[in-house]
């Protein structure tokens, strides 16, 4: 026969696995299979258990319950037909039980190396042309990568990046997740922390396995240079994976290196969960003041920061209450994902007003539901600009060689 094809796991109540797989229809020299008589399992390579299957099930969508005999093992299927002596296909594509989610992986128990040992089932894969590497405290090429990791804020953190070093110039590496059982979180999703700098920055994909095929570019690529400087933070990208809530996913990392070696690409802190959790807005200063003379502006600056921890986005509105002419705030609205901020521009315009003193509110919302709006005082002291006269404002004199004259003259404010 031929082999059973796009096997996967899933994890059943218990502590039991269930696994899926599609049956042949034909055997090797493609003649229809008209003699499946059963599919074998293994573990590890060594056989676990058989199940009994008819000519009927042949090319179909099969599944079958069965108790592992450890944890994290391997596991494929054969399939088997009737004749004596029964002939027993190759194998099916190895699959692992899925990791139940909330699952983190922050690369801190990986080992340092080219490429180093990875966590758990995590791959780099064949298919492509180079590989992901375990570090930390900085890639080996100068002016690319990140100096500290996301998860520890420090050069012994660790994190994962490709060496884009000659001759490595405008490769592919494959580096792909575990599977991951999505199936009890409620708006599953993932999120990741990237760093990409380099003046010759390559491309970022993520691309995700489901139900036997792979899903290319579930975000839009990252191309090119996301930050200026090795000590720039980490960003964050957060992924909607509800399309592929039925069963378990696996993810894939897809980099390509820029023409040089200036594209040292990194990747930290993955996590597969709920987007459901609740954002955790700050907002600083939550006072604003100046002091202006009549036609005189100023611009302040007004951070709203994501605190919260698990991957989030806030979205939030900005308002004046009242409106005032004099006070402009940009932008007057956004999305902030965990861990990052928007800063916005706060501007004093007194070319319009007359000395006094003025006051309002900049309110911005968002959708923390613990702290569903702060509110910004401003107040502007307005002074009329000053009217100077000097008297007099001649001096006509005449001074005789080696002689001094002290003369007086008086500022007035008109």
């Amino acid at each position: 026969p031929d082999p059973p094809v796009a096997f996967s796991l899933t994890n059943a109540s218990g502590g039991q696995l269930m696994g899926h797989w599609i049956n042949p229809s034909t055997n090797v020299d493609k003649t229809p299979m008209d003699d499946f008589d059963a599919i074998n399992i293994y573990e590890n390579g060594s056989l676990l258990t058989t199940f009994t299957r008819s000519p009927g099930d042949s090319g179909a969508a099969d599944s079958a319950l069965f108790t592992p005999g450890g944890a994290n093992l391997p596991y494929y299927v054969t399939a088997v037909d009737n004749e004596s002596p029964s002939n027993e296909s190759g194998h099916s594509n190895t699959s692992y039980p899925p990791f139940v989610a909330p699952y983190t992986q922050d690369f801190e128990a990986a080992t340092v190396g080219t490429p180093g040992v990875l966590p758990v089932q995590w791959t780099n894969e064949t298919d492509d042309d180079w590989d992901w590497y375990v570090d930390e405290g900085g890639t080996p090429s100068a002016s690319t990568g990140p100096a500290i990791d996301h998860t520890t804020g420090t050069a012994t953190g660790n994190y994962m990046f490709i060496e884009s070093s000659s001759p490595h110039f405008n490769e592919t590496a494959h580096l792909t997740s575990p599977f991951i059982d999505l199936s009890t979180v409620t708006n599953p999703g993932m999120a990741f922390w990237y760093h990409m700098y380099g003046q010759s920055m390559g491309d970022l994909h993520v691309d995700v396995y489901a139900n036997g095929m792979w899903n290319l570019d579930v975000i839009p690529p990252l191309i090119g240079e996301q930050q200026q400087n090795q000590t720039d933070p980490w960003l964050q990208a957060v992924i909607d994976l509800s399309p592929y809530a039925g069963g378990p996913i696996q993810v894939r990392f897809r980099g390509i290196t820029g023409p040089d070696f200036y594209s040292d690409m990194a990747i930290d802190d993955v996590f597969f969960g709920s987007l459901s959790a609740n954002p955790q807005m700050v907002i600083e200063p939550l006072a604003l003041g100046d002091t202006l003379l009549v036609g005189g502006s100023s611009t302040h600056m007004v951070t709203v920061s994501n605190l919260a921890i698990l991957p989030t986005t806030l979205n939030y509105t900005v308002t004046e209450n009242p409106p005032e002419n004099w006070l402009i705030v940009t932008p007057t609205s956004g999305t902030v994902t965990s861990g990052q901020s928007d800063v916005l521009d706060v501007t004093f315009d007194a070319s319009s007003l007359t000395a006094g003193n003025y006051d309002a509110e900049i309110i911005i919302s968002g959708n923390d539901t613990t702290n569903f709006e702060d509110t910004v005082s401003v107040s502007l002291i307005v002074n009329e600009a000053p009217s100077i006269s000097v008297i007099p404002d001649t001096f006509d004199v005449t001074i005789a060689s080696g002689n001094a004259l002290d003369a007086t003259f008086t500022i007035h404010n008109t």
